[in-house]
Order: C-alpha cells, then sequence, then structure tokens
C-alpha cells in the first residue's frame, strides 16, 4: 500500500496540532478503497468529492498519527508530488510496493500492430529522481536491462511527466512479480487485462476472451 500512497497520497500537518498528520488516500474506483479499508483492519469514512475533470472520486482521510509518521519515515513527505524520491523499502516487499504504485500511477494495454498483439504496461510520475529510482529497481529485480526515462510535455501542464515502459515479455514478467504470489490488494481492472494476455495468440489476430473485432484492450490511471 506504500506504493500506492507514493501515487495518490497526499499527507500534511493539520494546523494548530503538534502531533497531527492527516493522510489523504484518493481514487476513482470505490471498490479499492474499500480493500485499503479493510487491509488496514479499519472503517475510516470514504467520502466523494469532484475531481478537476469534472468528475468523482472517493478519498479516505487517515489521521492515525503512527500510521502516517511512518509513510513520512519512508519519505513520503508533504507537496511530495515533483520532489519525490528513493523510498527504503526491502527488497522482498518491493514487489508490492510496484503493485500499488502501478494501481495508482499505470496503465497496462494489449493493442494490434500489424497482425500481432502487444502488451504495454506503464508507470507515470512528475519526479524523474523517483521514476529513475523505480527503473534501477524493477531491473534489478526482474533481470533486464535499466528501462530509459520517457518525457512528456503539455502546454496545460508546467512541469514535464516521466513514464518507464514494459513491453510485451518484460510486461509479462513484470505481471509475474505483481501477482505470482497471490496478494490481496490490488487494482482488478488492470489484474484483468494481464489476465486476458494470457489468451492471445501473438499472430492471425485471435484473442480468446474480451474481444470483439480487431480490439484493443486498455486499462489506465
Amino acid at each position: 500500500m506504500v506504493g500506492y500512497i507514493c501515487a495518490d497520497g497526499c499527507i500534511h500537518k493539520r494546523s494548530g496540532r503538534k502531533r497531527s498528520l492527516i493522510l489523504t488516500i484518493t481514487s476513482k474506483d470505490l471498490q479499492h478503497l474499500e480493500k485499503i479499508n479493510k487491509t488496514l483492519g479499519s472503517n475510516y469514512k470514504i467520502s466523494t468529492k469532484k475531481n478537476s475533470s469534472g468528475g468523482f472520486a472517493y478519498h479516505i482521510a487517515i489521521t492515525n498519527y503512527v500510521f502516517c509518521s511512518r509513510a513520512v519515515a519512508r519519505g513520503i513527505l508533504p507537496r511530495k508530488t515533483m520532489t519525490l524520491g528513493p523510498i527504503e523499502i526491502p527488497d522482498r516487499y518491493f514487489k508490492d510496493f510496484f503493485r500499488g504504485f502501478f494501481d495508482a500511477d499505470g496503465s497496462v494495454y494489449i493493442y494490434n500492430v500489424n497482425g500481432t498483439y502487444q502488451l504495454k504496461a506503464e508507470v507515470v510520475c512528475a519526479s524523474r529522481v523517483f521514476l529513475e529510482f523505480l527503473s534501477s529497481k524493477m531491473s534489478a529485480i526482474l533481470n533486464i536491462p535499466d528501462k530509459p526515462i520517457h518525457v512528456f510535455k503539455s502546454k496545460n501542464r508546467k512541469n514535464p511527466i516521466y513514464s518507464i515502459v514494459f513491453y510485451i515479455n518484460d510486461g509479462q514478467k513484470l505481471a509475474d512479480l505483481m501477482y505470482g504470489h497471490n496478494p490481496k490488494l490490488y487494482l482488478d481492472r488492470k489484474y484483468n487485462i494481464f489476465e486476458s494476455w494470457k489468451f492471445v495468440k501473438r499472430r492471425k489476430h485471435v484473442l480468446r476472451r474480451n474481444c470483439r473485432g480487431g480490439l484493443l484492450i486498455q486499462s489506465g490511471i
């Protein structure tokens, strides 16, 4: 869950209180926030709010000081969007950390290129330093070359967005790492795309699941 907080969590001090932190986790997936509540063994209220695009999102506000202070100790600091750096996570838990981050700021696609289906999994972040850290760690764990950092600039954003991408075999290795130990906390719609990939034949336009015509199956952020 720490990875999910790195992407879609916001932590800050409450004014006028010396030992008071609040951690807000936001998602458009209500079911996922319910899973988080269950994982924490808590019953925090899940509220609804309007997002910047005019749609609705859900959020939990966690006020447990010990939990919040541990998140800060890991490197999840206030106003972290562009300053997020390496996070202290033991290697044995890194698959869960990455899955959490992927659930929040990742996307996965199955698409057709000249009659051959492809798999593309991608994570994005406003902090290049964090993505370089993530690329290095995942490359070592998956035994694949370091992933290049892609840069995207938009007229609507003052700062660029960075991404790393896992294609086909690397994407399958990524899925095996994230889900191979039967975790309880993951985003169903992204997991289902990786599951669909198992039924894909690479040629002759054959897809045995979730297919209509010459398809694009996708699950984004």
